[in-house]
């Protein structure tokens, strides 16, 4: 064996073991690694990342002890390997490299781990099904929470110290967020190092649920997550719950009863929000918490106060709270579309001529990615009617002034 092809295996060595043992997937320090070898042991380095066999993270486009995303192109890298920046830069195998190296049966049942152990980045997203999340979200030994853009998944205090449950399921999911599919079908996205850290039993269950094919990440999450950048994206169900309580605070300022009962900003209802399963019967119990939150939550007090009877005149009967909607902006908003009352009300009534046949008969479930695509198309077309509610109030001179945050400008507006 040559001295070169020695030096190439010696570095190489030490590269692979330094990763695997390091705790946390780390490079091995560049300086450490020439220091004291034989002093072509830096080309030889540069002539492994030319071989795409090792590669480099530097400091100056990175954190360079951990490789969070993909590597930059090998002329980048070669470019920094200069003989005075040797502190800046850590060195790691490439998954070229590690398909040789990695033992078969390293981490075979945890498949996440195994792929970091293969060289993939740590924040390399993974996509998922929505199913994915079914099992933690219906189970009350877990805190499930998603809000707004981001989630997490944790087991509650009382059954991570219980015996009773198997240390296998006492699991943690730090992070997760949305994503789209080429077809447009939504997708639950979870960077690689949070599921590595997962047992076998689960991550075994997140890859049955693994999809393919060239998914994305929602922007605002991404950009959150791997950046640090605070974006103003916000969710569409959390925009809807923002337009509540603004709507609120400007009746308190024109003297009026507030137009919603609750705004809920503090404490979303359950079941607002994520589809977790693309079936009928969860598009339905969605629309079911939906109109509670809309038809259920407006206040007659409002409407009594602007001179809205609350009973039909003909029958003496109770009217519903949308059709002291309808009436209240037919009486008392000027609008230059005739049209216009009819197609804010639109949305408002589609919600609850949905939910009726749950609530009165025994519906047959189904399973279709249509119902994705109708509970999205649903809720853009309530925030628009919402928004347009919103807008009618700033015309009060009393609320003129009123400022709203940026993050309900229409542009920053993200549904799934």
């Amino acid at each position: 064996m040559s001295r070169r092809i020695a030096l190439e295996s010696e570095l190489v060595k030490e590269v692979v073991q330094h990763y695997l043992n390091s705790g946390d997937f780390n490079g091995v320090g560049l300086f450490a690694l020439v220091q004291g070898r034989d002093p072509e042991a830096l080309d030889t380095v540069r002539n492994l990342v030319q071989r795409n066999i090792l590669e480099i993270v530097s400091e100056k486009w990175d954190f360079p002890v951990i490789k969070r995303t993909a590597g930059r192109d090998i002329s980048a890298q070669l470019e920094v390997l200069q003989p005075g920046n040797l502190t800046a830069i850590c060195v790691y195998p490439t998954v070229k490299c590690m398909l040789r190296a990695l033992p078969r049966s390293y981490a075979g049942n945890r498949p996440f781990r195994r792929l970091l152990a293969l060289g993939h980045p740590q924040l390399e997203p993974m996509f998922f099904e929505l199913g994915v999340l079914h099992r933690y979200q219906a189970d009350p030994r877990y805190i499930f929470d998603f809000k707004d853009l981001a989630g997490h998944i944790s087991i509650t205090d009382t059954h991570y110290r219980s015996r009773e449950m198997p240390g296998a399921d006492k699991v943690l999911v730090s992070s997760f967020g949305m994503g789209k599919c080429p077809r447009g079908g939504r997708a639950v996205v979870v960077f690689l190092r949070y599921l590595s850290p997962l047992t076998s039993r689960h991550q075994l269950h997140w890859a049955s649920h693994r999809l393919r094919g060239k998914c994305r990440v929602e922007s605002n999450y991404y950009r959150r997550s791997v950046y640090g950048e605070w974006t103003k994206g916000i969710s569409v169900y959390a925009a809807i719950l923002q337009e509540f309580l603004h709507i609120n605070k400007m009746c308190a300022l024109i003297g009026l009863p507030q137009l919603f009962k609750r705004d809920f900003v503090d404490e979303p209802p359950k079941g607002f929000g994520l589809l977790m399963k693309t079936t009928r019967e969860e598009y339905l119990a969605f629309v079911h918490t939906l109109d509670k939150l809309i038809s259920e939550n407006l206040n007659p007090d409002f409407f009594m106060a602007q001179g809205i009877s609350l009973t039909d005149a003909e029958t003496g009967d109770r009217k519903g709270t949308l059709r002291l909607l309808q009436e209240w902006m037919a009486t008392k908003i000027r609008m230059e579309d005739s049209s216009g009352v009819a197609t804010i009300m639109k949305s408002l009534k589609l919600v609850r001529g949905e939910r009726q046949p749950r609530a009165h008969a025994i519906v047959r479930d189904d399973f279709s990615p249509k119902y994705q695509a109708m509970k999205e198309e649903l809720i853009r077309d309530v925030y628009t009617s919402i928004y347009n509610i919103r807008c009618f109030f700033q015309t009060h001179p009393a609320v003129r002034t009123y400022e709203f945050p940026d993050a309900l400008d229409s542009k920053n507006i993200a549904s799934y």
